[in-house]
This record gives C-alpha cells, structure tokens and sequence, in this order.
C-alpha cells in the first residue's frame, strides 16, 4: 500500500497538470465528506480489494489507485481528479453488508468500484452516470468469472445491490443484477 500511495504522489506532482478532474465517478450518496477523515483501510479491507485487483487488473488495464477507509463517506465510492484514483469505503456500511449478506457481497462492491476506475481510464469522453453504473456492475459480475467463483457466489452482492433500491442516474435494481450476470457471463467464456 506505501508503493501505491508513493507512486501516486509522485504521479500527481509531475502529471497533475495533464490529469482530468473528474471528481467522484460513483458515489451512492453522494460525496459531501471530509476527506481529512481518510484513514488506512482494515486488513480485511484489504484483503479483499486485494483479490479484486489480482483478478480485474490481471486482465484488464488497471490505473494506480489507493485504498481509503472514511466513516464520513456516504459508503463506497470512486474517485478520480488531478490527484489520481481513489476508491473510498465506509467501514460502518461494508461491516453492515457483511453482516446482511457476507462478504461475497462487499468483494463485489470493490469490484464495482475498480470497474468504475477500469472503466473511466479507458473511455474518453462525457459518458452517462446510468452507463458508467451499468458498466461497472458488468466488471462485478466479471470479477467472480475471472477468480473462478461459481455463479450462485453473485447472490449475496444481487441482494446488496437490489437492497440499495432504486436511485437517479443508476440502474434499477432488477437491472443490477441482470448486469452483473452479463459481466460473469462475459468474462467466462
């Protein structure tokens, strides 16, 4: 995690300049937080961004990004801007989803995440918050393909994403889960 954060400090001080401020990328609600709250995530937390990352960035081109855990964080969300990539969680909601749905359901979250910052790093361009969603719902899914998980492991992050309801600019929840499946489809064959 040292390497990561070193590397993206140095990255934002010589191409801060060339970088997009995109601001955050997924934020379920919202990104109204102080972001002096930023604390090292839990060993579990990474862990489990771990094996995301080992099975995502193994097959698609991953950007540098860093790991934070923020109470003050609405849950989980992306972030890009000149400083780099950041995907930021609060512990009190992903402890809340393992406890609900286990930890099946929080791996998937961070797959979500990462696919945002996947996603966001190779397309150009003002692209819909429904699509960026969509497609990062698709590199959920995908990210249990890619670690050999069998489909039925979708279930407990299928219930967390249609628990989550129906929200503007996102898919429904119905829709949520048929993305993930199409994205475990996709990267199984």
């Amino acid at each position: 995690m040292k390497n990561k954060i070193a590397v993206l400090f140095f990255l934002s001080v010589f191409f801060a300049p060339f970088a997009v401020n995109a601001g955050p990328l997924c934020a379920f609600t919202g990104s109204n937080f102080n972001q002096n709250a930023d604390q090292q995530p839990s060993p579990t937390a990474n862990q489990h961004m771990g094996q995301v990352d080992y099975v995502l960035c193994g097959r698609f081109k991953c950007p540098g990004y860093v790991l934070l855990s923020n109470y003050q964080a609405g849950n989980a969300q992306a972030w890009m801007d000149s400083h780099g990539a950041l995907i930021r969680v609060n512990p009190s909601f992903m402890n809340g989803e393992v406890s609900k749905y286990g930890e099946l359901a929080t791996i998937g979250i961070l797959a979500h995440e990462l696919g945002h910052l996947i996603d966001f790093s190779s397309r150009h361009g003002n692209i819909p918050q429904h699509d960026r969603e969509a497609k990062a719902d698709e590199y959920a899914g995908c990210a249990f393909a890619l670690a050999g998980n069998p489909k039925s492991d979708l279930t407990p992050l299928a219930r967390s994403l249609s628990a989550m309801g129906n929200s503007p600019g996102y898919p429904t929840g119905k829709q949520r889960v048929q993305l993930i499946s199409a994205g475990y489809d996709r990267c199984r064959q």
